[in-house]
């Protein structure tokens, strides 16, 4: 086999099968794909079981999250060029093909991805606003992951989710593959390690399709948790025996980081905010916003739960605050709305 697929599943049985359909009608025939059953509830993998096609190997394995699923799928698929899909979202008939095209022109690197098409619970087309530098090319060409719009915290999205990318097996375990138990971020920090270490080929010619329209995806919660992104980008450092991390990797990493900023006052954790306003306080475009939060963080938390609530009735919504501190063991609370899906 030239390609093995992994899709990860749990509990998207009324999706699974678009995602299934959408990896059996690629132009390119020559794969496997693994459905890796991460402990479904909802009968998802009699779902898959139904599929009549050779190519189909279902795993079963007991709920472990989406990083342990994926690292699975790759490593029992017997190709050295592995392809992830979400099980909610879907491939154009043409993405393999093109993300073969890109290893053919840029056998050096070790990620190949491409665009994508973002369809909204309501059905509508939200184009992406990609950081990073992107390619200028129609037909791709190497992203430079860590440049561009998030500067000075512009939003951007991701020019790269595990729905959109081939990738070299071998570099992705060498670069530490999904990091198991990471609830939010889990592809985010792949895609930085991978990024720190070799080169990536992207493609602006959108062959994917993400669907938000899923029961279960945790971009309806607000994430409570912390971001690896840091620690990896540290470790590569120690790796190479560097002492300071590059300017525009510094500015990814505080665009990143200084966003928790909000979610760690809100939540009383004094210690984490004034940890991440330390690192960033001096990165360009970053001295007013950490500045803010570190002024904020002395406000007692008390006051800050009884302002939440307040703003939070005046807006006529209501609150799960008094919650927040027991759910954010599970590093979710049903509050506000961040992003990923398995």
């Amino acid at each position: 086999m030239t390609y093995s697929v992994v899709i990860p599943l749990y509990n998207k049985a009324s999706h699974i099968r678009r995602a299934v359909d959408s990896v059996l009608a690629q132009s390119v025939h020559d794969f496997e794909l693994i459905v890796v059953d991460d402990g479904s509830t909802d009968g998802g993998g009699d779902v898959v079981r139904q599929v009549d096609d050779p190519r189909v190997r279902l795993i079963v394995q007991q709920n472990a999250g989406v990083s342990a699923a994926r690292n699975r799928g790759a490593q029992q698929g017997v190709s050295e060029l592995v392809a992830f899909l979400d099980a909610d979202d879907a491939w154009e008939p043409d993405f393999l093909e093109s993300v073969a095209s890109l290893r053919e022109r840029f056998p050096h690197a070790a990620v190949w991805g491409t665009a994508y098409r973002i369809i909204s619970r309501s059905g509508v087309e939200e184009p992406p606003t990609y950081h990073g530098e992107l390619p200028t090319d129609a037909d791709g060409d190497l992203l430079d992951y860590f440049a561009g719009k998030h500067i000075a915290g512009k939003h951007g999205d991701s020019p790269l989710l595990a729905s959109t990318v081939l990738v070299q097996r071998s570099a992705l375990f060498q670069a530490g593959g999904f990091p198991v138990g990471v609830v939010r971020g889990e592809d985010t920090d792949t895609w930085v390690r991978l990024a720190l270490r070799y080169p990536i080929a992207w493609s602006p010619r959108p062959r994917v399709i993400v669907h938000e329209d899923a029961e279960n995806r945790t971009d309806i919660f607000l994430y409570l948790g912390d971001y690896p992104l840091l620690e990896s980008a540290r470790a590569f450092q120690a790796e190479q025996g560097s002492q300071v991390l590059s300017g525009r990797v510094h500015e990814y990493l505080a665009w990143r980081h200084t966003g928790l900023l909000r979610t760690k006052w809100l939540t009383g954790e004094r210690a984490l905010l004034r940890e991440i306003v330390h690192e960033f306080r001096h990165t360009k475009g970053y001295s007013w916003k950490c500045s803010k939060w570190y002024l904020l963080s002395w406000i007692p938390h008390p006051v800050v739960k009884v302002a939440w609530k307040a703003r939070q009735r005046l807006a006529g919504r209501d609150t799960a605050f008094p919650q927040l501190r027991e759910i954010r063991s599970s590093a979710i609370s049903p509050i506000m709305t961040i992003g990923q899906g398995q």
